[in-house]
């Protein structure tokens, strides 16, 4: 195991780390294998916390999937996000329901909020989403390949 670590950090000692631009991590049978609760989780894993650090925001998550709607409560605060399954949080700033699809496509970052509104892939039933557009330019996009040896 520790062999192709060794491996790598000579590598990229020899050629330096290759830059392959964006690369789609996730194939569409890897997000439909997904839960909503994993999206959250990747979403959290992505989010920039010292960036989020004063932002502030309380959701009624409403995710739909083929056979059933999950109720999510969403926080940020902190620098972390925070949700909870079958959470219906008081006072939200914003209550939406979004498809699977479309939390999907605002984790990846590959829809903006008008989009997913136009498609019909999100809907807000109360509040703006001026909250959650600020949110999701805080979830940031890793790069496929990093440095594992140099700084």
């Amino acid at each position: 195991m520790w062999r192709n670590e060794y491996l790598t950090g000579a590598l990229e000692l020899r050629h330096g780390v290759r830059d392959l631009g964006a690369v789609d991590l996730a194939s569409q049978d890897v997000l439909d294998a997904m839960t909503p609760a994993m999206l959250f989780d990747l979403a959290g894993i992505k989010l920039n916390g010292p960036k989020a650090w004063d932002l502030s925001l309380r959701i009624a998550w409403t995710v739909r999937t083929a056979n059933q709607e999950n109720l999510f409560g969403v926080q940020v605060r902190n620098g972390v996000l925070i949700y909870t399954p079958d959470l219906a949080i008081e006072l939200a700033d914003l209550i939406l329901t979004t498809s699977k699809d479309g939390l999907a496509k605002l984790v990846l970052g590959s829809a903006t909020l008008d989009e997913l509104q136009r498609t019909g892939d999100i809907t807000v039933e109360d509040g703006h989403l001026a909250g959650l557009a600020e949110l999701f330019e805080l979830v940031e996009q890793f790069p496929f390949w990093f440095n594992i040896v140099t700084p």
